[in-house]
């Protein structure tokens, strides 16, 4: 997937960004706070409530069929949580610089990890639970930078480029660093009586400019649980492929949490030579807190590994000690269970202490791949509203949000009701126009036949 190939993507349906403008009654556009999940408002939980029961009976309908009340909102576009893949350039960037490729694949891991909590975990751990994001209307586009910390720029930009289905695709992007990452989802979401399952059908591509390397990854099944307590929250389920050109892969699996004991948010995975089957590397932990990873027992060449991929200072006297001190870790993901370990030296063969680049997790003094707590995302920059594209997120949804911001649910019921109903005779329009194209094509290819 080449530069030039993944810069499309956000071209997807630009013929038709005028004729989806939304009207917008004013222009007293005001930043402050956008992009930020609204607080919940003190009905919340009665409304989703009854909302679920206006439907319930319909046993497995489609939720992107239909408009949910404007006081379920969040505030923010489904196009928005696109730029949490985004959240550390750093890892982004670091990427390939990554010597080996077995190495280049952990790194690719640690970076999915990164997005993944982001886009499923870090709003319900600010706010208590998840809410409904706003579905973005045909040709929606958000555009976002994170600015170089001497890694480089980094941008993003994302675009619903379908409506039915609905399908958003995005491009992130850091040239300096030679990374180009394209993604599309398609979701299909429905009401399974105790939860909403969303299946997603589509693929991330990364390319590695300076390897000429490729990856491709899919994408797990997501439920939102916690409806019938009105407190909802994201679970990730499922097994994700990791498949590169460089020769490695890789298979995670998020383990759902059993009825009556254990964990959420489980994940296992394994980093693996493609050729031989041979593994490389174990990964486990918990994908919305703490990740680790271990070199594989039978691993050839196995040696202690420098994290080219994430570096963080020791930032207190515990961990300085610590990063002097021998790591352990599991040998394999069958061990991690049963709580044996091998010790893995913190020196490189060439006496290069680790430490420094490892964030360790005291209870079980592994290596850490992701932290939610040690590892804070890094504030994307977007234009001022007034100054955005009439099709941008935030200023398509600008008066729905700042309603929602004032608490003033009626008029925020009102603009959202406007958008839509805008879109519903868009998208009528357009397919009259359709109809109509058909109908002269029919009729000269009927003329083109007489004449024949």
């Amino acid at each position: 997937m080449k530069e030039s190939g993944i810069s499309a993507l956000s071209l997807g349906s630009s013929e038709f960004s005028d004729a989806q403008s939304v009207e917008e009654p004013d222009d007293d556009f005001e930043d402050e706070d956008e992009g930020t999940a609204l607080p919940p408002a003190p009905s919340f939980k009665s409304v989703l409530l009854q909302f679920l029961k206006s439907f319930a009976t319909t046993g497995m309908a489609d939720l992107y069929t239909i408009s949910s009340p404007a006081i379920m909102c969040n505030g923010i576009s489904v196009l928005e949580y696109c730029a949490h893949y985004g959240d550390h350039p750093e890892i982004l960037a670091a990427i390939p610089k990554g010597l080996e490729p077995v190495d280049r694949m952990l790194a690719v891991l640690q970076w999915y990890i990164s997005g993944l909590y982001g886009s499923y975990a870090s709003r319900s751990s600010s706010s208590g639970f998840e809410r409904k994001p706003f579905n973005p209307i045909l040709g929606e586009q958000f555009r976002a930078v994170w600015p170089d910390e001497g890694d480089g720029e980094t941008n993003i930009v994302s675009e619903q480029v379908s409506h039915h289905p609905p399908t958003t695709a995005f491009h992130l992007w850091n040239n300096k660093a030679g990374i180009y990452v394209s993604a599309h989802s398609t979701q299909k979401t429905r009401f399974t009586g105790t939860s909403i399952r969303a299946d997603q059908q589509g693929q991330i591509f990364i390319y590695l400019a300076p390897f000429n390397e490729e990856y491709m990854l899919t994408m797990p099944e997501v439920y939102v649980r916690g409806l019938l307590t009105g407190a909802p929250f994201v679970e990730i389920v499922g097994d994700v492929a990791i498949v590169s050109s460089s020769g490695f892969g890789a298979k995670l699996r998020f383990i759902p949490k059993p009825w009556f004991s254990g964990e959420y948010d489980r994940l296992e995975a394994v980093i693996f030579d493609t050729t031989t089957g041979q593994i490389h590397f174990d990964i486990w932990g918990k994908w919305s807190g703490t990740v680790h990873f271990g070199e594989h027992e039978d691993a050839p060449d196995s040696r202690p590994r420098r994290c080219h991929f994430y570096k963080r200072p020791a930032s207190s006297a515990s961990e300085r000690d610590l990063s002097q001190s021998s790591l352990s870790s599991p040998s394999s993901l069958a061990s991690s269970s049963s709580g044996s370990s091998k010790p893995v030296s913190s020196k490189s063969p060439s006496g290069e202490t680790l430490g420094a680049d490892l964030v360790l997790d005291h209870a079980r003094q592994g290596p850490v791949l992701f932290s939610s707590e040690f590892m804070p995302k890094v504030p994307f920059v977007v234009k001022p509203i007034r100054e955005q594209s009439p099709i941008e997120s935030r200023r398509v949804w600008h008066p729905v949000t700042k309603a929602l911001r004032a608490a003033d649910y009626e008029a925020a019921s009102e603009a959202k009701n406007l958008i839509e109903n805008q879109q519903r005779a868009l998208r009528k329009e357009r397919a009259e126009q359709l109809r109509a194209i058909g109908r002269a094509k029919l009729e000269l290819d009927r003329k083109s036949t007489r004449l024949n």
